[in-house]
């Protein structure tokens, strides 16, 4: 319980931003809260398609009574505006290594990933 989908429409007169580079991809949230400005990011449980198409990004968000972005997002009202960020990539495909692996930023690999 308290999970919640949040559907988020894109404005009708703005651009979409560019598609994620992969299918596994996700968005920052971004809000002030408090006179702090505060960012999580979420996955979305829609394709980049869906969005793309209807121009709604929906995300499977539980909210968490300590949770200061999810409070904040539970008392929005219908209409309310939320910064979005455009798509990032969470994981490249095929090699399911995140992006800093595949920049060579990291040089020793995680114990769970086969080289």
């Amino acid at each position: 319980h308290n999970t919640y989908i949040y559907y988020l429409k894109h404005p009708a007169n703005a651009e979409l931003p560019p598609a994620p580079q992969s299918p596994i991809w996700h968005v920052t949230l971004r809000a002030m809260i408090s006179g702090r400005r505060v960012e999580r990011d979420y996955t979305p449980i829609s394709t980049w398609s869906e969005w793309q198409d209807t121009g709604c990004l929906r995300l499977l968000i539980k909210v968490y009574p300590d949770g200061v972005m999810t409070q904040h997002l539970s008392s929005l009202g219908l209409g309310s505006t939320l910064c979005v960020s455009t798509p990032h990539t969470t994981l490249s495909v095929p090699s399911l290594l995140p992006p800093e692996r595949l920049s060579g930023a990291i040089t020793e690999s995680p114990r769970h990933v086969v080289p």
